[in-house]
């Protein structure tokens, strides 16, 4: 078993470092960072990445069907759930529906370390444009 399969806490820390390290350097060469961007990550298990782009001051949801790393994610999140910073849904992607279970579209919606557990890929990512704000970007991390 690797190591941050035991340690959640740790893991949380270093998959916000490599957000902010990697991710967001990346990301700034492709879309605006300087408007108020709505974020949304499938799968985000702890919220780690989301932790990085809260400390930005953007406003975020993640998606995510485990309970118990939900559970952790509000933990690990609490500040920011209770800033209304960011929010959680305990939802499988195909049942969402964008104009009655969210309040808005994304700029940015994130996949990291996910796609691979997502299965009919063909009808996934098409529907993703569902989400998406006009001229927005997804980032998929794996």
């Amino acid at each position: 078993m690797l190591e941050f399969h035991k340690n959640k806490e740790w893991y949380f820390k270093v998959q916000q470092q490599v957000t902010e390290g990697y991710i967001i350097p990346f990301l700034r060469d492709h879309l605006d960072f300087g408007k108020d961007l709505k974020v949304l990550e499938i799968g985000c298990a702890e919220a780690g990445v989301l932790k990085a782009f809260t400390e930005l001051g953007y406003q975020c949801t993640g998606i995510e069907l485990s309970e118990n790393r939900l559970k952790m994610a509000m933990e690990f999140m609490a500040e920011e759930l209770e800033a209304g910073k960011i929010r959680f849904l305990a939802k499988n992607i195909y049942d969402i529906d964008v104009d009655n279970d969210l309040d808005y579209k994304f700029d940015l919606i994130l996949l990291k370390d996910v796609i691979e557990h997502i299965h009919e890929q063909d009808v996934f990512i098409p529907k993703l444009k569902e989400f998406l704000n006009p001229g927005g970007m997804v980032f998929f991390g794996f």
